[in-house]
């Protein structure tokens, strides 16, 4: 089981996306600040696409705002495609199970 909470800033208005199911998926861009800083005595930002389904799509669409706090708990999804030589591809998704905000 994998888990992970990140807890930032939205970064850009939520969107939704189709799936191959009839389910409609919203995404969350999310900025993160590290927790030190650069050598110029700054804190860097990372920014996570977080996707989320069924009713919190419609929840997070309605009300979360650019420049809203949000606290995400989630789970780390992996696809992994195989090409004709052989070689394997992975990728990852960050799958949101709760928001709060």
């Amino acid at each position: 089981m994998t888990g992970l909470f990140i807890y930032g800033k939205i970064k850009e208005l939520p969107y939704t996306i189709e799936s191959s199911n009839p389910l409609k998926n919203t995404v969350l861009i999310v900025e993160v600040a590290r927790p030190f800083r650069n050598s110029h005595g700054q804190y860097e930002l990372d920014t996570f696409e977080c996707v989320t389904w069924r009713g919190m799509s419609a929840t997070v669409l309605n009300n979360c705002k650019i420049g809203d706090q949000v606290a995400i708990k989630a789970r780390l999804e992996s696809t992994v495609v195989e090409s004709e030589s052989g070689d394997k591809q992975y990728s990852y998704n960050i799958v949101a199970e709760s928001v709060s905000f």
